[in-house]
């Protein structure tokens, strides 16, 4: 019990000191809006998504804005927005609308029917033809389209017919050029006037999604590929699926529980308990930034952009650019640093370390670089020095105090500038004491440091700027003995952010963006910049950075208001921070959760990978632990073995206890000669008697040497007597096989009666070798006896020539003959043909090798000649054959099996000549059968003499 507490606990401690590496969590990035009712369809017209219930209800959603609208009574299929608040809506038994949403009520202006069935049918999927104003509509009653040139007045639609398809279940429809592919409940068609293309029939397509000139076909079990040039489909993949996407080189697979994604080679697995809601057709969209899904009562939106690298991925931080700096660093949230090159062209960034003493319990205010391996970091309520990747705190603000680290600002003068809630203050970065000076800020020469709130600091041409959330703008000239006050909230606004564009200071503030020209502020009415997050520039560069709370946006700002801005938010899917970006003349590096990027001259994003540095002390860890178990073990063996020695050294005194009085019975046995007793009773007692005498070695004890002579003895005399009474018993057991395996030969010779009693003969033969009982001088003897009388039956049995023609027929050769045609005819593998033509000479015929030269393996040239002499046994087989079978090619390859063939008669017709005797062999005359060589001595035309030869053979194989 002791040594098991001890196991446990020493266990306990070594799994503790062993820390788990990171694993990403099976979730994928995601927001949640919630309804109420079912999810039935998701559509888009520009940046408004329309969301339709299972109830009939449509959710119109304008970025932050969403309205209901009751449209129907019954699930809704698809809407496609016809003008701004016009909209057709497929409902299911409720046909084709169209409604109109006007200060905020729902007008329905047109129901559409379908000859017979009214207006109880449902739309599945609408396609729009711009060019020709044509609405194609895949429906459950067919294909119909709906000319918009005369719409709304025509009240029925047109239907299109696809062959037999006319009307069963269409579930979409997708236009390109001018094709319509159709996804049918029969199969996919393309469809072009008064033309019909069928390119699967007989499976059911529940989505079609085309990709540039690529189409995918969802089926029931699979997703089939087409390219638009190719009339070809193949598949990619081999499971259902609702929806199917590519975007950043992911792939998205929306199955009926569960969402995949998978970018290189990793993926993700993000669960959707319940399934989603497989009634809709509409139930997937990808936008520019989002993948949308119907979950039930949810809508849930994935960014395009996401993290699989867990900790690793998610940049927490990134140090603006310094001048006449090429690198700039990150810090990811497993607190480790990162540096990377605004030169690079790999996009690869370099690991530098895990950044020891840091404890962030905030969000990070500031992050920057203030020399060579020297950082400062600001959290809310902390301040930290960073040199050589050790963070030293330098100032923390508790809980009760009313105070906050707002901003940082690194000068090339080797000033730290610090903006709390309070007040502005500095630290000399180039003294080793880092000590927060205030820095009293005075208006005509009162103080305004009470509540001041900086919230941005900016140096432009060696003058000080800084933003207050509620006292305005100011600013110090390097001569200056004051702040002068630029600005107030009650004109402006808030202040929050400042930037320096093209040689204009820019301001954000809670009414926009402003210009500073002349201490005084220009309004740049943008309406978008109103919703600005924070603003970052560069005084080189052509394009100003705006972030939004999610999105950005890089262009060069006019100044101008008349010059309407052009350009649009993107990448909406990633929440953007002013603590993560950096900002050359011609790069602007960007760090978010969902990894770190590159964003050049308005393109697209281009991911930096970022490398995992080796954690040498969770190695260490595993290491210490692996050690700690094999310690473990060394000491529990150590333990079990003196447990286990004094256990056997108890067995051994009470076995040669029972050995003194057994010693004088086992030694009158031997010196009597009673074998059978001696046997059956000291069955097993040698390998005992070796058992403890090995035992006995291994324990020093003196008193014991005598017994271990003794058992020594002992052992080698029971050791001689079973041995030459197991000698006699194994030979007669060789004569009974040998004996056996001629009888078995000849097995026609046998009647019913007389196979029972060969049975019984080959049972008893299997009890002496296994059974304890049997294993004796007397039973085996009785064996041999019965083994005789069987063969004088055998003997009797053998009257005419039919008799031995029959026991001459070599049914187990014809067998395997037979098994290596059935080899040929079906064509296997030359390798296996040979390695059954191997085991045919060698297992089954070989006296042949002695009888005919080419039966054994021949090497160089004529290495083929052994495998088309043993193929010549197949009856009636061809050159073509022998060819195909060797996996030999070419007419060269036919004549050599010519040639190999009549060497091989001649070779058998001189040795036949020389020695005749060898053709009454049954397995020669066989071979000179198949090569047509003794035609005249086959069948029943054989002589009298041969049949006396082998009555005479059959006979001596049965004598003893």
């Amino acid at each position: 019990m002791k040594l098991k507490l001890f196991l446990f606990c020493f266990l306990g401690l070594a799994a503790g000191s062993c820390t788990t590496p990171f694993s990403t969590s099976s979730e994928l990035a995601h927001i949640q809006y919630t309804f109420h009712a079912s999810v039935s369809s998701i559509s888009q017209n520009g940046d408004i998504l329309f969301i339709g219930l299972e109830n009939g209800d449509l959710i119109v959603k304008d970025k932050d804005e969403q309205r209901c609208y009751s449209v129907g009574n019954n699930r809704i299929y698809d809407v496609y927005a016809y003008r701004p608040d016009s909209l057709f809506i497929g409902i299911r038994d409720e046909g084709l609308k169209l409604v109109s949403l006007r200060n905020g009520k729902c007008q329905i202006i047109q129901r559409y029917t379908i000859k017979g069935k009214d207006n109880h049918y449902a739309v599945y999927h609408i396609t729009a033809d711009r060019a020709n104003r044509l609405l194609y509509l895949a429906s459950s009653n067919g294909c119909y389209k709906l000319n918009l040139q005369n719409s709304p007045a025509i009240e029925e639609l047109s239907p299109f017919l696809l062959n037999s398809t006319s009307h069963s279940g269409i579930n979409k429809i997708l236009l390109y050029k001018d094709i319509l592919y159709v996804a049918a409940d029969s199969g996919l068609y393309a469809y072009r006037p008064n033309q019909t293309q069928e390119f699967l029939s007989g499976r059911r397509i529940h989505n079609l999604i085309l990709r540039q000139d690529t189409l995918y076909a969802l089926t029931e079990n699979a997703i089939l590929k087409k390219c638009i040039q190719t009339d070809s489909l193949w598949k990619v993949k081999s499971q259902k699926y609702y929806a199917y996407e590519k975007s950043n080189d992911a792939e998205w697979l929306l199955a009926k529980d569960y969402l995949l994604y998978k970018k290189g080679q990793q993926s993700c697995i993000h669960p959707l308990p319940g399934g989603i809601s497989v009634k809709g057709k509409q139930i997937s969209l990808m936008t520019r930034d989002y993948f949308y899904v119907a979950y039930r009562e949810e809508l849930i939106a994935f960014p395009k952009h996401q993290n699989l690298s867990g900790k690793v991925g998610n940049v927490i931080a990134v140090t603006p650019k310094m001048e006449n700096e090429d690198n700039v660093y990150f810090i990811t949230s497993d607190l480790r640093l990162h540096k990377y090159s605004f030169s690079s062209t790999t996009y690869q960034s370099k690991a530098w370390g895990k950044i020891k003493n840091l404890r962030l319990e905030n969000d990070i205010v500031r992050f920057v670089q203030a020399g060579k391996e020297l950082f400062y970091l600001a959290t809310d309520k902390s301040l930290y020095k960073i040199k050589n990747r050790k963070a030293r705190l330098i100032k923390k603000f508790g809980k009760d105090e009313n105070n906050d680290f707002r901003s940082l600002l690194y000068t090339p003068a080797g000033k730290l500038y610090v903006g709390t809630r309070r007040d502005l203050s500095f630290i000399n970065t180039q003294k080793e004491e880092d000590t927060l000076i205030p820095i009293p800020v005075k208006i005509n020469g009162v103080l305004e440091n009470k509540d001041l709130y900086v919230t941005d600091l900016l140096e432009n041409k060696d003058t000080l700027y800084f933003t207050t959330l509620n006292k305005g703008l100011f600013k110090k000239a390097p001569q200056a003995k004051e702040f002068y006050r630029i600005s107030t909230v009650e004109k402006q606004g808030s202040a929050q952010g400042l930037m320096v564009h093209l040689d204009n200071l820019m301001v954000q503030t809670s009414q926009g963006i402003y210009l500073l020209d002349k201490d005084s502020l220009l309004s740049l009415e943008i309406p978008e910049f109103r919703y600005v997050r924070s603003i970052q520039g560069n005084p080189q560069a052509k394009d100003c950075l705006i972030l939004y709370y999610h999105g950005l946006l890089s262009s060069p700002i006019h100044v101008d208001s008349r010059h309407p801005h052009q350009n649009f938010i993107s990448f909406k899917d990633i929440p953007f921070h002013k603590t993560r970006v950096a900002l050359s003349a011609e790069k602007i590096i960007l760090g978010s959760r969902f990894g770190l990027f590159e964003y050049k001259n308005n393109s697209t994003l281009k991911p930096i990978a970022i490398e995992k540095e080796t954690d040498y002390r969770f190695w260490g860890s595993v290491l210490l632990f692996i050690g700690s178990i094999f310690l473990i073990i060394a000491i529990y063996t150590l333990v079990i073995f003196q447990k286990n020695q004094k256990n056997r050294r108890e067995q051994l005194r009470g076995f040669l206890h029972y050995l003194e009085t057994l010693s004088p019975c086992i030694q009158e046995q031997v010196r009597r000669e009673k074998q059978a007793d001696l046997l059956r009773k000291t069955k097993g007692l040698s390998q005992e008697l070796e058992a403890y005498l090995e035992a006995a070695k291994k324990i020093k004890i003196s008193h014991l040497a005598y017994w271990k002579e003794k058992l020594n003895q002992l052992k080698q005399e029971v050791d001689k007597a079973v041995l030459k009474v197991k000698e006699q018993i194994e030979v007669y057991l060789s004569q009974a096989q040998s004996r056996l395996e001629n009888i078995e030969k000849y097995p026609n010779i046998l009647d019913g009666t007389d196979t029972t009693k060969y049975t019984e003969i080959v049972e008893k033969k299997n009890k002496i070798k296994t059974g304890n009982d049997y294993y004796t001088l007397a039973y085996t003897e009785s064996l041999l006896d019965d083994i005789k009388e069987l063969e004088t039956i055998c003997r009797e049995r053998i009257q005419n020539e039919s008799a031995l023609k029959t026991t001459l027929s070599l049914p187990e050769i014809e067998a395997e003959i037979q098994q290596m045609e059935e080899m040929v005819a079906k064509n296997y593998k030359s390798s296996q043909i040979k390695k059954y033509c191997r085991d045919f000479i060698d297992k089954k015929c070989p006296e042949l090798k002695k009888i005919f030269p080419f039966f054994g393996r021949e090497k160089g040239d004529n290495k083929d000649r052994f495998y088309v002499a043993v193929l010549f046994f197949i009856p009636e087989i061809d050159s073509q054959k022998i060819v195909e079978a060797l996996g030999l090619s070419g007419d060269k390859e036919t004549a050599y099996i010519n040639k190999t063939k009549y060497s091989i008669r001649e070779t058998v017709k001189k040795i036949c000549k020389e020695h005749p005797e060898i053709k009454e062999n049954p397995l020669v005359y066989l071979f000179c059968e198949r090569l047509k060589i003794n035609r005249k001595i086959h069948g029943h035309q054989r002589s009298l003499s041969v049949f006396k030869m082998n009555y005479k053979r059959f006979i001596k194989d049965f004598s003893l």
